[in-house]
């Protein structure tokens, strides 16, 4: 993948060019290059604005809000979900660019860099996801995501050993008072030396659940 080197910014709906000051992103990501030293991987670059450009951004953004007068804030929620319903069609638009890019192939896993397991937030509500839409779509768009749960809340407990990482997904009955409820809702590892999730079953469980940690809204791996 070659590094991308970002030289435009946006601006109350209207993207700039930048010609200054730029930031190198490396990865976490090491390789060891012919000579046998070990490298961090170029992503590539954003521009570092100053005082000016911020205080742009704040008068966009002040006068978009209007003092609440203006075209978001004012709008029904039938018209902004039409809005985020067409950001997601533009995005699925986008998806053969976007796997392109990154050079993964969902389907054999190859392009992979690392696997990520992510928790849950603790005070956002569970999403209304009626029939599912909402979790298909994103599964449609991040084909590496191996586990979405968009309505339940729980914790996220993590088994480390030199052979592999074990990630449990525990969803509990409430986060509004203590209770004792809790059920597994998935369990996935990466083996050492992996650069992708593999299923782990339910009776290879080592870890013993203790109480309830982050609580939130959006469960899943890639």
């Amino acid at each position: 993948m070659s590094p991308i080197h970002e030289r435009t910014y946006l601006v109350g709906g209207e993207i700039l060019k930048w010609d200054g000051t730029c930031k190198t992103v490396l990865s976490p990501v090491c390789t060891r290059t012919a000579d046998g030293e070990v490298r961090q991987v170029e992503i590539g670059s954003y521009p570092v604005m100053g005082e000016a450009q911020s205080d742009s951004e704040l008068d966009a953004a002040v006068a978009a809000y209007d003092n609440g007068r203006g075209q978001w804030p004012t709008m029904t929620v039938a018209e902004r979900i039409a809005c985020m319903q067409d950001f997601v069609r533009q995005m699925v638009a986008q998806r053969a660019t976007i796997l392109a890019t990154g050079g993964y192939d969902p389907g054999t896993g190859a392009g992979s860099r690392a696997v990520e397991f992510v928790g849950t937030s603790v005070t956002s509500p569970a999403l209304l996801d009626t029939g599912g839409a909402a979790e298909a779509t994103l599964k449609f768009i991040n084909p590496h995501f191996k586990y979405i749960e968009l309505t339940k809340r729980g914790y996220m407990l993590l088994d480390v050993d030199l052979s592999r990482v074990v990630c449990e997904w525990w969803h509990v009955d409430t986060v509004t008072s203590a209770s004792s409820g809790e059920a597994l809702g998935a369990t996935y590892q990466v083996l050492n030396g992996a650069n992708r999730l593999s299923t782990r079953s339910a009776n290879q469980s080592e870890t013993q659940p203790t109480g309830v940690g982050s609580v939130g809204l959006l469960h899943s791996a890639r």
